[in-house]
């Protein structure tokens, strides 16, 4: 349920003060049950012959374990999430014969995911623009129709991904009865203290139009730092009797975006033939100021050894260097100075923060081109310098071979001393260290791809004069139709895919198998009455 009020107030002074007011208040409730039934254990196989959908009627397959069919048929799941916003927010526009602007903003967003003491959270941005080119002294520039100056500074709150994490909790634990019977255990930690991380944000950007606005755009630069962000502790068994985290802003956290980001437009061509350009780039750098006292291994989300580390960009691969294969032995080793086995303690001892899951330049160009009716539309996306551990290749080349599905590269592994391969030999052995997280798997993921290529033609309004239509367009259009990538897997430009938010935030370029982008083909009509 959603419910928004604003009250708006405009007006002009004297012909060159023009004052604008808006304020306003607005609640969300969301509510969110899901319910669920699946087979116990795999063992269900039909319904019975009443052809009922009832879970009651759901029986055991003919070849069921005979030790579970006095049990149920299957199992489920239900659950309920609640959350709900209250916001108050008010904002302030001043502007000065049409050139000099101001804007203040201030904004109180209540949330229940977080503690009932610091529920509520205070947020406001201040913003001044500047028309330079309506000055008296700007006439004397001819190319540069237009430019303006602007420049803002801001906070923000961020909800992160803490619903409800506040609030203790209870469960069952395995294995643990009380006189014989299954009983609830403390499973999370109670923090009335929880509440927003905050983002302070500047910006400064100059727009611009050149030759009559025939060429549009903008340069800008940013600044966003993340400060008391949200991180589920450890907590101490000897403090607790039990091991388990507690949600809490850290004070002392600290990580930072820089940005610049340029983005243009062109007019090339007019006339008969017209043809118009888009093009932006962006770079972002993104570094952890600070964690406190928090170690390499304190943020361990679990996939693909990906950390926030001190110093480094958020999500940074925490890797031991791959040296290659024994060509005596076919046995993965590590670098450690020297050449090491790769076995699964000799990796963890020699981990080192790795790459970057940031690309250092990244963005889009396209064309478009009208001519007689037809219009072609060609768009291209692009990203440089990011890397991505590929979370799921090592189960793929020479690991679980009696349960996976293996890569070609397994047809050059190791099989006898002498060769010389970046492929270990095979082996059933799953301690053997051959699937271990190292730089193995790390591969740089830049990419070059067409994102869009659409071809339409639009039928002249001289043979629908006789008709109620007003138009008619027909297109055939292509998605995702070619990538230019060095990238082995399936796809460079997908995120690991999850549930868990802890893991999106930190191993997001440690995709797991994720399923790639479709490539897609449409055809169709556009018709206007």
């Amino acid at each position: 349920a959603l419910t928004s009020h604003q009250l708006v107030f405009d007006r002009t002074f004297a012909e060159k003060h023009n004052v604008k007011v808006m304020g306003g208040f607005e609640y969300n409730y969301n509510l969110q049950r899901d319910m669920g039934f699946f087979p116990f254990n795999g063992n269900v196989g039909y319904l019975d012959n009443r052809f009922s959908t009832l879970t009651s009627t759901m029986n055991w397959a003919p070849n069921a374990d005979s030790s579970l069919v006095n049990g149920a048929a299957i199992s489920g799941y239900n659950s309920r999430f609640i959350t709900a916003w209250n916001s108050v927010f008010a904002r302030f526009n001043y502007a000065f014969s049409g050139k000099y602007l101001f804007e203040a903003s201030f904004r109180r967003d209540g949330s229940s995911n977080f503690g009932p003491n610091r529920r509520f959270g205070n947020f406001g941005a201040v913003g001044a623009g500047w028309i330079i080119s309506d000055e008296s002294f700007w006439q004397n520039i001819p190319v540069v129709n237009f430019a303006k100056l602007r420049a803002s500074f801001g906070t923000q709150g961020n909800p992160g991904f803490a619903t409800s994490q506040w609030n203790a909790s209870f469960g069952r634990v395995a294995g643990v009865t009380y006189l014989g019977q299954p009983i609830l255990l403390p499973t999370r930690l109670f923090n009335p203290q929880l509440s927003w991380s905050t983002v302070y944000q500047t910006d400064i950007a100059i727009d611009f139009g050149l030759w009559n606005s025939k060429v549009t755009g903008s340069l800008g630069v940013y600044q966003r730092t993340s400060t008391d962000i949200l991180f589920a502790r450890p907590v101490q068994v000897s403090g607790t009797g039990y091991s388990r985290t507690i949600f809490v802003n850290d004070p002392e956290s600290e990580i930072r975006d820089r940005g610049i980001e340029f983005n243009v437009s062109s007019t090339n061509l007019e006339g008969k033939l017209r043809w118009t350009t888009d093009f932006n780039i962006a770079s972002n750098v993104n570094k952890v100021l600070s964690l406190g006292d928090l170690g390499p291994d304190a943020i361990d989300v679990g996939p693909g050894d990906a950390r926030i580390l001190l110093g480094q960009p958020q999500g940074v691969f925490f890797l031991a260097e791959f040296a290659g294969v024994n060509p005596e032995t076919g046995q993965e080793e590590i670098l450690n100075g020297e050449r090491i086995l790769a076995t699964q303690e000799n990796v963890r001892n020699n981990r080192k923060p790795v790459g970057n899951p940031f690309p250092k330049a990244f963005g889009g160009f396209g064309n478009t081109f009208f001519y007689k009716g037809f219009d072609l539309n060609i768009f291209f996306t692009y990203s440089f310098g990011q890397d991505i551990y590929d979370d799921g290749a090592k189960r793929q080349v020479g690991a679980f071979l009696n349960q996976w599905n293996q890569r070609r590269d397994v047809l050059d592994r190791w099989q006898r001393p002498g060769d010389q391969t970046d492929v270990p030999r095979l082996t059933l052995n799953s301690s053997a260290g051959d699937w271990n997280n190292t730089t193995r798997w790390l591969y740089d993921a830049s990419f070059v791809r067409l994102r869009t290529l659409q071809l339409g033609y639009t039928i002249p309004k001289d043979f629908l004069s006789k008709t109620k239509l007003q138009n008619i367009r027909v297109y055939i259009a292509g998605q995702n139709l070619l990538t230019f990538t060095t990238f082995p897997a399936w796809d460079p430009e997908v995120t690991r895919a999850t549930e868990d938010p802890g893991v999106g935030n930190v191993s997001w370029n440690s995709p797991y198998l994720a399923t790639p982008q479709m490539r897609t083909l449409t055809a169709g009509i556009n018709i206007g009455f």
